[in-house]
């Protein structure tokens, strides 16, 4: 989850080796980057690590009877540093250390291999010392819209960084600094070079958060619009809908108070709780509405803030175990421990916390919007929306009278369904998270990273002045990190 960024590192002129694109990248670009507070790791791909390497001829070690143990011991003591004790000549002990740290291919080719009649065998008589790369185990290339080749896009081999952040730093605004220093870094690399940013976890983050305000956005719209089928009175769904942004409101202040950050989880709590917290306000505004209506049709009618609260006290008991119910129902999500309790405590708390909100507005501002925006008149009829009558009308003439003619047989109904339900669930199984299709996809065209397969073979190298290993590469098989497929 902390890799932010994925940058590559090009030459498309092809003036720059990748050799010389992956010393870049070590010791220009990831030292610039780890220099930023919050980096954790900045990890290079492809390219090849440059070094020196001991390629030794067969036919002149043959020749002079040298073996490859001692061309590896010898590669081994060219170049090294060791510590040479200390001087005690002053109040102060000064280290004394030889350093024999050298790249100079001259002065490692002297180095002595064995000696035949005094006569000495150095290391370049039995072997060449050439500047090459680690025998590698894959490649790296990519190919973006951002680097074109005379307005073609191609694929150029290069050198992918993978940046990683520390925890505790924010993903965007960090993303966006790491980026601004990627783009001052620019102008300091060798012409052609081109660095080019491929993934960024922040798209993928305003991606969710676009999505998820959407679909608050969407559900909003249907909530009012079913609310205005079935209530038929604009009035009592303006009232009803007030309670989905103040409730949203307010969980969003008590998120500021109890330091929790508004992400894609907590976005999708609000979104699943947007249908809920209407309900609080639905039967409290139509019970204090009927309750007007009653109050004007009497000869002496009461004031209408006494009949707003004593309808209000009639529901509430009702509304405070319907909000209960519902909390109850995710209050287990928060027992959840590892990554499911990462994944899903932010759901359920959003939810709970809105659910409460829209308790407390149904209590308390929806009974004041009520005074001001209700007022029926003496003799006015109340007719339901012709929605509700179509409904009322099928129903009673169909489940309803079928229902209470034949209770035995809907309840054996329903325990076969409820019986098939259970079979069927048993039977498909379960997984931790659902399949989706990432995201990432979408761009597959636009760069790809991918791992080049390496022929077996066997080299000598020399590295760091400590070791000449004989090394056998592995083949790797061809995969693309953008898309994951192989």
């Amino acid at each position: 989850m902390g890799n932010i960024l994925l940058v590559g590192l090009a030459d498309p002129s092809g003036e720059t080796s990748p050799r010389e694109l992956r010393s870049l990248a070590d010791w220009t670009v990831a030292r610039k980057l780890q220099s930023i507070p919050g980096i954790a790791e900045v990890l290079s791909m492809g390219g090849g690590v440059k070094q020196v390497q001991v390629q030794p001829d067969p036919d002149k070690m043959l020749a002079m009877g040298v073996s490859f143990l001692q061309i590896r011991d010898a590669s081994a003591q060219a170049v090294k540093n060791t510590t040479g004790g200390f001087l005690t000549e002053s109040a102060q002990e000064i280290m004394v250390r030889n350093l024999a740290m050298t790249t100079d291919l001259d002065e490692i080719g002297n180095t002595v291999v064995a000696y035949e009649n005094d006569r000495p065998i150095r290391l370049r008589d039995v072997a060449s010392l050439v500047w090459d790369i680690e025998p590698m185990r894959g490649d790296a290339g990519l190919g973006s819209k951002q680097i074109t080749q005379d307005g073609v896009v191609k694929g150029y081999p290069g050198v992918i960084l993978s940046v990683t952040k520390s925890p505790g730093f924010d993903t965007i605004d960090f993303g966006e600094k790491v980026e601004a220093a990627l783009t001052a870094l620019q102008q300091t690399l060798p012409a052609g070079v081109k660095v080019v940013t491929l993934y960024r976890q922040s798209d993928f983050i305003n991606l969710s958060i676009g999505n998820l305000e959407e679909a608050l956005r969407d559900g909003a719209i249907m909530v009012g619009l079913v609310l205005f089928l079935f209530l038929f009175n604009v009035r009592i769904t303006l009232i009803t809908l007030t309670a989905i942004p103040l409730s949203l409101g307010i969980t969003i202040l008590v998120f500021d108070l109890m330091d929790l950050s508004v992400n894609s989880m907590t976005l999708g709590g609000l979104a699943v709780a947007i249908g809920m917290v209407v309900d609080d306000a639905i039967v409290d505004v139509e019970n204090v509405f009927r309750r007007l209506r009653e109050n004007a049709s009497v000869p002496n009618p009461r004031p209408n803030l006494e009949v707003i609260a004593s309808a209000s006290a009639e529901v509430r008991s009702s509304i405070l175990y319907a909000t209960v119910l519902i909390i109850l129902v995710f209050l287990p999500l928060l027992a959840l421990s590892g990554v499911e309790g990462r994944l899903f405590s932010p759901i359920a708390i959003a939810t709970i916390v809105s659910m409460s909100a829209s308790f407390v507005v149904s209590l308390t501002v929806i009974p004041v919007l009520c005074s001001f925006l209700l007022n029926p008149k003496a003799g006015e009829v109340h007719v339901d929306g012709f929605m509700v009558r179509g409904l009322k009308w099928g129903f009673h003439k169909t489940w309803l009278n079928f229902s209470l003619s034949q209770p035995f047989l809907v309840l054996l109904i329903t325990g076969v369904l409820l019986f098939v339900a259970y079979v069927i669930a048993d039977l498909d199984g379960g997984q931790f998270l659902a399949s989706i299709s990432r995201a990432d996809r979408i761009d597959r065209n636009d760069h790809c990273t991918r791992y080049l397969a390496q022929a077996n073979h066997r080299t000598l190298r020399y590295r760091a002045g400590l070791t000449v290993a004989d090394s056998r590469s592995r083949n790797s098989r061809l995969s693309c990190r953008s898309c994951r497929t192989w």
